[in-house]
C-alpha cells in the first residue's frame, strides 16, 4: 500500500525502549502482537514538536481520556516564561511519563526482589544439597576405607592359609616319599621272607627224607631190645615197647 510516510530504522537504548513501552501501555497503544511502537513514536514526536498527530485512522485510537493530548492550563501557568514552548511540552510529557515509569520500575524492583529471593532460596538449597553430597561422599569414603581394611585383613589371612597349605602339601609329598621307600623296603623284605620260606620248605623236605632214611635203617625190634638190655641190664622194656617206639618214629617221618 503506497504511503508518503518516511520509514526510519532506529536502534533504541534499553532505557528508551522501556520508556516507549510504558508510553504505549499508558496510551493504550497495544495490539495482540504487543506494543504499537510506530504509533507511539509518531504521537510522542508530534507532542514534542507541537504538531498535530497524523496517525492513520486504521490504528486504534485508544488513548485514555485521562491523559490530555495538550498541555493543561495549570501546567502552562506554572511553566516559566523563559522556557520555549517545545521544551515546556517536553517537560509536560516527561511528567506524564513519570508515573507509569515509576510503576514499571516498581514492578521491575519487585520482580528483581522475587528473583533475588528465588536465587537465595536456590543458593541455600544448592548449599544444602552440596552439604548432603559431601556428607554422602564422606560416608562412602569411610565405608570404602572399612572395606579396604577388612579386605586387607582377609588377604593376610588368605596368604597365611596359603603358606600353611604349601607346608602341608610339602609334608604330604615328603610322607609319600617315605611311604614309597618303606613299600620298597617291605617288598624287599617280602622277597627275603619268600626266599626263606622256600629254603625252609626245602630243608623240611630234606629233613623228612633224611629221617625216613634213618628209621628205615634201624635194626629189627628184637635186636634193639637185646642192645638195650646189653647196655641197661636193669631195663624192664619189652619187645612190645620197642615195636611201639619204632611205630611212633615211623609215623612222624
Amino acid at each position: 500500500m503506497a504511503t508518503d510516510k518516511k520509514h526510519i530504522a532506529v536502534y533504541l537504548d534499553k532505557a528508551v525502549e522501556d520508556a516507549l513501552t510504558a508510553f504505549c501501555v499508558a496510551n493504550g497503544m497495544e495490539s495482540k502482537k504487543g506494543p504499537m511502537y510506530s504509533a507511539a513514536v509518531n504521537k510522542a514526536l508530534s507532542e514534542f514538536f507541537g504538531i498535530e498527530s497524523n496517525t492513520p485512522d486504521d490504528e486504534p485510537s485508544t488513548i485514555p481520556s485521562t491523559i490530555p493530548s495538550t498541555i493543561p492550563d495549570d501546567m502552562t501557568s506554572n511553566t516559566p516564561n523563559n522556557i520555549p514552548e517545545p521544551e515546556a511540552k517536553l517537560i509536560e510529557y516527561l511528567a506524564r511519563l513519570e508515573t507509569p515509569l515509576c510503576e514499571r520500575f516498581s514492578a521491575i524492583d519487585e520482580q528483581l526482589g522475587r528473583i533475588e529471593s528465588l536465587s537465595q532460596s536456590l543458593e541455600s538449597s544448592a548449599q544444602q544439597e552440596i552439604k548432603e553430597l559431601r556428607e554422602e561422599v564422606e560416608e562412602v569414603s569411610r565405608v570404602a576405607g572399612d572395606w579396604a581394611y577388612m579386605a586387607n585383613e582377609r588377604l593376610e589371612e588368605i596368604t597365611a592359609l596359603e603358606q600353611k597349605l604349601a607346608k602341608i602339601e610339602a609334608l604330604i609329598i615328603f610322607k609319600n616319599n617315605e611311604i614309597t621307600e618303606l613299600n620298597a623296603q617291605l617288598a624287599a623284605k617280602d622277597q627275603i621272607i619268600s626266599e626263606a620260606d622256600e629254603q625252609i620248605s626245602r630243608l623240611e623236605s630234606e629233613l623228612a627224607a633224611a629221617t625216613a632214611t634213618k628209621i628205615s635203617e634201624l635194626p629189627e625190634p628184637s635186636e634193639l631190645l637185646n642192645q638195650l638190655k646189653a647196655q641197661r641190664k636193669t631195663s624192664k622194656s619189652s619187645l612190645a615197647d620197642i615195636e611201639a617206639i619204632l611205630s611212633i618214629l615211623d609215623k612222624q617221618s
